[in-house]
């Protein structure tokens, strides 16, 4: 998705489930942060790493060459293992002056291959595809998908027959409607055979994401309906990133969850990883297997969205599960805020440690990850389980209005205060073979909403009409 879209410092924590990101993360991201400092929104991170090198292209602000006008480009960075330095920070593409990408580049999807470039006839070892549209005076027009060539992955030649993808109904003009955009790419034979995984809504199926495949890396054929359905109860929307493990021919997405957007804010707070197998996804079947979420809750960030996959150059991620990293822009409502960060996700265990922290005057916050600076750890109440299972339901972090206090709720609309994502899954009873403990809300007659394993909440007012929020597990 093109302009805006931005993320903010996180302050990063070290759980179960997100940890910081890639076998070598700490070696440049101790405790989590900012990737690296520029200026203006940072988003959509493409990300290639062939084991001595981190690279990475995203969507920022920026001037094209010859412009006075700001507005998204395309940048470059790099990250070396052995060195343990970022390299420079390079634009590497930008709209043209007139023509269908005259009005912004966004969205890489880097792979890597070899391209014949029917322009010039020569092979190049990268294709980049790009989201661009047209800008006549201050009116945009819908987005389409552009193909460009390099040999280093920082000097880029734009294919001159851009665009090779559109909307599927141009007639569909409609105010609000995005076009065609967003790639995700996929090399399936090691030369320029490519899977690419794009958002149209011009069609009656309304925002969703599409496979389209091509032997040459230009020419696609039709497109297929991929499935938005899941087994945890979201709906899948689309701007995602997809990338492959040819061990167990299963497809990895990180994709946003359609439903957790606040009313007048850019972007999401929460997107969730997931994979299916690739027999599922080339028949546009579902659901998708939840894997973790990434949302307020985990992060500290109001938005979190935009997210890439770390994956090696043909689109792959095999080398390095079951770590699976992903890279997003974390910030707040104001794209100016938004940078690029990174969590990982491992699968074992399979639960989140639900922490009480205090705070003097604010009170208690219980997390399963993130909690602001302050806050002192008081106890452990149990154990939530990172996704759904059996006789469980969710735990949803929240936030009141006031912008001071925080409680935990089995509503997921925190009872008209300001959600921050699913926290994990607690039993619904007790259960036979697994040690539990109840936990309770509790409420000091003021802001402070805590948890408390005490029926009678240590004295102070019991909530949820005196019934548990649910069973934790006592152990991970």
């Amino acid at each position: 998705m093109c302009f805006l879209r931005v993320f903010r410092r996180v302050s990063f924590f070290a759980i179960f489930l997100f940890v910081s990101i890639s076998a070598h993360s700490d070696e440049y991201l101790p405790g989590g942060a900012i990737l690296f400092g520029h200026s203006g929104y940072n988003y959509a991170p493409s990300v290639i790493d062939d084991g001595t090198t981190e690279k990475f292209w995203w969507c920022g602000y920026g001037t094209p060459p010859g412009s006075t006008n700001k507005t998204d480009v395309i940048y470059y960075t790099s990250y070396d293992w052995g060195s343990k330095q970022w390299g420079s920070i390079v634009q590497v593409l930008a709209p043209n002056a007139t023509g269908w990408d005259s009005g912004f580049t966004c969205d890489p999807s880097v792979i890597q291959g070899s391209f014949v470039n029917p322009d010039d006839h020569l092979t190049y070892g990268y294709a980049m595809y790009y989201t661009a549209t047209t800008l006549s005076g201050s009116t945009i027009g819908t987005n389409s998908i552009g193909v460009a060539f390099s040999n280093d992955g920082i000097n880029w030649i734009k294919y001159s027959q851009n665009p090779i993808i559109n909307q599927q109904n141009p007639a569909n003009t409609a105010p609000g409607v995005y076009g065609a955009g967003q790639a995700a790419t996929y090399n399936f034979d090691g030369k320029a055979g490519i899977y690419i995984f794009h958002t149209d809504d011009s069609t009656s199926n309304g925002h969703r994401m599409w496979l389209r495949i091509a032997n040459d890396g230009i020419h696609f054929g039709a497109p297929q309906l991929l499935s938005n359905q899941s087994s945890d109860g979201y709906t899948l929307c689309t701007n995602n990133d997809i990338a492959y493990d040819y061990k167990t021919d299963y497809f990895y997405g990180a994709i946003e969850t359609c439903g957790t957007g606040r009313p007048g804010e850019h972007e999401t707070y929460q997107f969730g990883l997931y994979r299916i197998s690739g027999a599922a996804l080339r028949a546009g079947q579902g659901p998708w297997e939840p894997l973790g979420y990434v949302n307020s809750a985990m992060t500290g960030f109001d938005l979190n969205h935009s997210p890439g996959l770390k994956r090696d150059g043909w689109g792959n991620l095999t080398s390095w599960l079951p770590m699976v990293s992903v890279y997003f822009a974390g910030g707040t409502n104001d794209p100016n805020t938004w940078n690029l960060t990174t969590v990982g996700w491992v699968p074992t265990p399979s639960t989140y440690a639900l922490n009480r922290y205090a705070k003097y005057p604010d009170g208690h916050w219980v997390s399963t990850g993130y909690v602001g600076p302050g806050y002192n750890l008081e106890s452990t109440l149990g154990y939530l389980f990172m996704t759904q299972v059996p006789n469980t339901r969710p735990i949803y972090n929240c936030e009141l209005l006031d912008g001071i206090h925080h409680f935990i709720s089995i509503d997921s609309a925190c009872e008209n205060q300001k959600p921050l994502g699913v926290a994990g899954w607690i039993y619904l009873t007790s259960q036979a073979g697994v040690s539990t403990a109840a936990i309770y809300r509790c409420s000091d007659g003021g802001g402070d909403h805590f948890a408390s394993l005490d029926p009678n909440c240590e004295g102070t007012t019991v909530e949820n009409q005196g019934q548990p929020l649910g069973y934790a597990k006592t152990s991970p």
